[in-house]
């Protein structure tokens, strides 16, 4: 439910009023100021620095103003320091799934968004453990008993706490209510690292320059040192480390000031890539966008990768402080306060105390733990980071290798009994301070929370069982006297934990509405779309801690391309001359020019300036129904075409904020992306339903990221143009470390049933369709690898086939570095898949003969020395839209399964497992029975029949129908803009059709009439038809214009890829003649292997596994074809 905005407007609004006066009018700036003022234009000083928290439930104080609360029946609420000692339990568990960056980077996240602001009194409080008789007013001293386990020891009788400074403080006349102030600025800004005031950032800066001050040291930079290094750290020596940062409590501890260093040196990292890319910018604005791209992948680090591991990704998806789109989220909500909510800051957002391990972990680089120490040993004192030269890195390889302790109510004696004790016998308890700074704050108690989030209320213990773990209400039960006085940090707590996320359902509760506002309430937050075009913000996701961590240097790859033997990831500097010719997110190329109806972006209509005639339509009645059976062609012909098609191509799209077919309606008020298509009344299939409309949303364009400068919408591609395995390895740094086993050679794999398989997406909830949540979903470089078994076969092949080669070149080379192995094996793995692409797979196409006189393939044994810089290798938009779909009509919508003599066994609807290729793993025999099946069923014949299963229950997964894959290509490439089939029909042959009759020459005999019905003109014939109903050319299974579009962009991507494997500059001839012994039914059979005993699992298939077992194609053993020798590459 939405929370109450109870926020104490007047008090508020008084404050804005002053500052707007002071503001005078906020200045038109391009970038957020660092106090946080003018975020809201409306409301100046929501969520600036200095201004109150907010609350979701009215302040508790025992005078109703600003003394902390007692119990119901007016008595002392139990002590802090008992509770802590007696009810929370000692000790720390480490977690079997967090690291201690998990942890460690709430704190970063808590400091970035709160501090509240104290005083000194001028009379003593508790010093030296004894309670003063002339106390301040402002101290909340913690009572210790006598009998205390560990303080009475040393004879304390008290911990010490000032109480935070409120509105009551500054205008002790005009105030109803305390409510304390929160120092820095409420939105997710990095102030941790820029500071909350220009005051404070220019003490940061480096003068006349766009970077953050820093001092290098050992080879290495560091934040500059604290001017008042006496009194903000605790040092031992003059000359320890204390840094200056934009937060004052950088230096409590070694791991978080290793993470404030990763932020300064980020900016810094930025900063030299844009100056080296736009030298003539000002200092000014380098400082600027370096700041900005630095919180903006800060943000997403927080919604995207942190935040969901507390929260649960689905429950953020839901609530939407998440989108699975990648553009723009546009919810930005001028009326939605951002200010930090008190109860967030000061109970639910300090869960991750728990967590706190007293002792921290120091590791080698193989991950070996050498040493350790104790945190309150350096305790506001990081100077063990340059203590000697590897001392940072080992910490940091700690941050990320030592587990984090569990979140729940024990804790570790390092924060219990000595936290900030830095070499005293003891220090104080953190959980004690936490419960009393609850009390301070006069927060309301955990039963009133309860009542907000769930609209009821607790009246007896027994009411809590719901909510707290076993045992809580029987030992809480025994400290409070009701109900109604449980401190809201305690019972926060004890709650049971929702399933699939680290937090009970009123820490949820507060949580979500809090980071709902810090998103939804700031302008400038980095998804909204204000501020970022779709292409920038489409670099941002790949970010994440891991790597920001582990960048130390940073060259823009389009400022210089380095010398490098190895393909890039994304793509860049594969043409030296043009760096990002054939790069990811760059667009797709064009033979002819976009045909929109405005000229610039508009779907196409008809020559007549009607409509086209409706997509399903066309499918429904165009097209046929049932598969034919290809007489020579295997499932795995039509399988490895996905495999790449999505090597070469992914288009980007984003989501609408309001609806566009919801339920098979089309909604009244759609987003501007909306191309759903029409489902006519009388549709033979989804009428029975009452279905109206199957869901499009539009490809995202040029157009959509710079407006005003686009003349026409050109669609972007998400991958690399080349045939270069992305869909393994990624097509980022990011995404390619994130696959790779750390300090090896290796791609990660998880070892089940003997069984190699590519790791569990980290966000497999909402990249598959999960029935229960074990079922299997594969990370691998591409996302739509789990869209059928067949195709993740294909990726788990060519994942183990990496590893496998891997293996073999460690053994033979114990010397080569981790990253020699990996790079070797991945241009061997990319080597053998290009020769099977182009000298066993397309020939089935365009025809052997066709190709070796094109140049697409040649009979010399050499290298061909082809590569050509002046050739654009980018992906042609009529290929990837149209004609390189044509093996959508030879899916099958059954999948057989076969024993080892290739007798069918059984079968399995292929929608029943779209987006979910658990059967893989159901049984220990069920990967090998559908990888018989891939090879030895047939596929469907390439014509203008469709499957059932992909013409009306495509992607249903259980539910009574899905969608239609032939209308979503008619409707895309009319999205897309491509030209009409006449079009294309005069760019390849330079003649145009002017009468039905004209098609003759290459169309089917029958589809002139049946086409004639539907369109009324032979110009608005759409091109993914045409090319369907093409008569196909001896040897071939294309038609004229198909093998046209296809031979241009097969000979592109050849021609125009430096690294190819025939073209001379990277295999030696040696290398080259084993690379042609490849086959895909050797590297099928190669990575079916049982771990267990190193047994195949297949161990018999056809030379040529793209064809079906005949007479000329017997099945063989496996151990009989031929395979390149290894030891030549080693």
């Amino acid at each position: 439910m939405l929370l109450r905005e109870k926020l104490y407007v007047v008090l508020i609004l008084q404050l804005g009023l002053v500052l707007q006066q002071a503001l005078g009018q906020c200045p038109s700036n391009p970038y957020r100021t660092f106090d946080g003022t003018c975020n809201n234009l409306a409301n100046p000083s929501w969520g600036a620095a200095n201004t109150p928290f907010v609350r979701i439930v009215n302040p508790k104080y025992g005078d109703g103003k600003s003394s902390p609360p007692l119990a119901s029946d007016g008595s002392e609420l139990p002590n802090a320091r008992v509770l802590s000692v007696e009810v929370f339990q000692e000790g720390v568990q480490n977690s079997p799934e967090f690291t201690l960056a998990n942890m460690q980077f709430g704190q970063i996240v808590a400091h970035d968004m709160a501090l509240t602001r104290g005083v000194r009194d001028q009379l003593p409080c508790c010093a030296n453990g004894r309670l003063q008789p002339a106390r301040g007013p402002r101290c909340l001293a913690i009572p210790v008993l006598p009998e205390d386990p560990v303080f009475s020891v040393r004879g304390i009788e008290c911990l010490g706490m000032i109480r935070t400074l409120t509105t009551c403080d500054e205008d002790p006349n005009g105030c109803a209510k305390a409510e304390q102030l929160n120092a820095v600025s409420h939105f997710l800004d990095l102030s941790v690292v820029y500071g909350n005031s220009v005051q404070e950032a220019t003490q940061l800066r480096e003068p006349n320059t766009g970077f953050l001050k820093v001092e290098q040291r050992d080879g290495q930079a560091w934040p500059p040192r604290h001017p008042n290094a006496s009194t903000t750290c605790t040092l031992r020596t003059p000359n320890d480390a204390c840094y200056l940062t934009g937060d004052g409590r950088a230096n409590q501890s070694p791991h978080l000031a290793i993470l404030q260093i990763t932020f300064v040196r980020e900016h810094n990292r930025i900063a030299r890539g844009l100056q080296a890319l736009n030298p003539t910018w000002t200092a000014e604005k380098l400082f600027q966008e370096a700041r900005r791209i630095n919180i903006a992948q800060y943000q997403h680090i927080v919604y995207d990768e942190w935040l969901p591991i507390f929260l649960g990704r689905s429950f953020m998806l839901d609530r939407q402080l998440l989108y699975q789109s990648a553009g723009p989220s546009n919810d930005y909500g001028q009326t939605i306060h951002p200010a930090v909510i008190n109860s967030h800051t000061t109970a639910a957002f300090r869960f991750f105390h728990s967590s706190i391990q007293g002792t921290l972990k120091l590791y080698e680089e193989s991950r070996k733990s050498m040493s350790k120490v104790d945190i309150n040993d350096h305790t506001n004192n990081p100077s063990i980071l340059e203590e000697a030269s590897d001392r940072y890195a080992n910490l940091l390889r700690g941050l990320t290798s030592q587990p984090m302790g569990l979140n729940d109510v024990s804790l570790d004696p390092a924060t219990k009994h000595f936290l900030f004790r830095f070499n005293n016998m003891f220090g104080t308890d953190l959980k004690s301070l936490d419960i009393q700074r609850g009390r301070d704050h006069g927060l309301g108690s955990y039963n009133d929370f309860v009542f907000l989030c769930a609209n009821q209320r607790a009246t007896t213990w027994a009411d809590y069982n719901q909510l707290l773990v076993p045992g809580a209400v029987e030992l809480l039960a025994t400290y409070y006297k009701s109900v109604n006085d449980l401190d809201l940090s305690v019972g926060l707590a004890f709650e049971k934990k929702v399933d699939g996320t680290e937090s009970g359902m009123v820490t949820r509760c507060i949580l979500a509405d809090q980071f709902r506002r810090t998103r939804k309430g700031d302008r400038f937050f980095y998804a909204n779309g204000n501020h970022f075009t779709p292409r920038q913000l489409a670099e941002i996701p790949p970010i994440a801690v891991f790597i920001l961590l582990c960048i130390s240097n940073w060259q823009h790859v389009l400022g210089h391309c380095p010398h490098n033997p190895y393909r890039t990831f994304d793509g860049t500097c594969n043409n030296l001359h043009n760096p990002s010719s054939g790069a990811a997110n760059t667009q797709f190329a064009r033979l002819i020019p976009a045909k929109y109806s405005d000229g610039k972006s508009r779907p196409a209509v008809a020559a007549d300036g009607s409509e086209l005639p409706s997509a399903r339509l066309l499918s429904v009645e165009v097209f046929q129904e049932g598969v034919q059976n290809s007489p020579q062609f295997s499932l795995a012909n039509m399988q490895f075409g996905q495999i790449v098609a999505h090597d070469m191509a992914l288009t980007r799209g984003v989501r609408d904020q309001l609806p566009c077919c919801a339920n098979g309606r089309l909604q009244p008020a759609r987003g501007p992306r909306c191309f759903a298509i029409p489902v006519p009344a009388d549709d033979p299939v989804f009428s029975v339903r009452g279905i109206e409309c199957l869901g499009m949303i539009r490809t995202l364009t040029t157009c959509d990221e710079d407006p005003s400068g686009c003349n026409r919408a050109e669609q972007i591609n998400a991958v690399t143009s080349f045939l270069d395995l992305s869909v393994v390895y990624g097509n980022s740094v990011q995404e390619a470390a994130q696959l790779r086993e750390p300090n090896t050679g290796f791609l990660k794999v998880e070892q089940r049933d003997f069984q190699a398989w590519p790791p569990r997406h980290p966000n497999a909830s909402t990249t598959c369709t999960l029935r229960t949540p074990n079922d299997a979903c594969y990370l691998t470089g591409d996302g739509r690898a789990n869209q059928s078994p067949h195709l993740a076969i294909l990726q788990i092949t060519f994942v183990r086939e990496h590893n496998r080669i891997a293996r073999h070149l460690q053994a033979r080379n114990p010397n080569l570095s981790a990253e020699e192995i990996f790079q070797r094996a991945r241009s061997i793995n990319i080597a053998q898949y290009q020769h099977i692409v182009y000298y066993e797979w397309l020939p089935n196409f365009l025809g052997e003969s066709f190709m070796l006189q094109h140049e697409l393939i040649y009979q010399s044994r050499g290298h061909t020395n082809d590569y050509k810089s002046t050739t654009d290798p980018s992906v042609i938009n009529s290929h990837t839209t149209a004609a390189f779909r044509f093996f959508h009509s030879s899916i099958q919508g059954t999948l057989k399964l076969y024993e080892e003599s290739r007798k069918s066994m059984s079968k399995v609807d292929i929608n029943d497992h779209t987006n979910n290729p658990s059967i893989l793993e159901e049984a220990s025999n069920r990967y090998p029975d559908l990888l018989r099946g891939l090879t030895t069923q047939p596929m469907g014949l390439h014509d203008t029949s469709l499957d059932p299963a992909t013409k009306h229950f495509l992607f249903r997964f259980n539910n009574m129908f899905g969608t239609d894959l032939k209308a979503l290509d008619i409707q895309r490439a009319r999205d897309h803009g491509l030209p009409g089939y006449n079009d294309f029909v005069f760019y390849c042959f330079r003649q145009r059709a002017t009468t039905w009759a004209d098609y003759n020459k290459v169309l089917l005999p029958e589809a002139i009439e049946l086409l004639s019905i539907y369109y009324k003109s032979v110009d608005d014939l759409d091109l993914s038809v045409g090319l369907a109903f093409e008569k196909k050319i001896d040897g071939t299974e294309t038609g004229m214009v198909m093998r046209c579009i296809m031979s241009e962009q097969f000979l592109r991507t050849r021609k125009g890829d430096r690294f190819f494997y025939e073209n001379g500059n990277h295999l030696s001839a040696r290398e080259l003649t084993e690379i042609r012994k490849a086959s895909m039914a050797k590297i099928l059979c190669a990575n079916s292997i049982q771990l267990r005993d190193n047994q195949p699992e297949v161990t018999q298939i056809q030379p040529n596994a793209f064809l079906l077992p005949s007479n000329t194609n017997q099945l063989r053993a496996c151990s009989s074809l031929p395979t390149p020798n290894l030891n030549v590459f080693a």
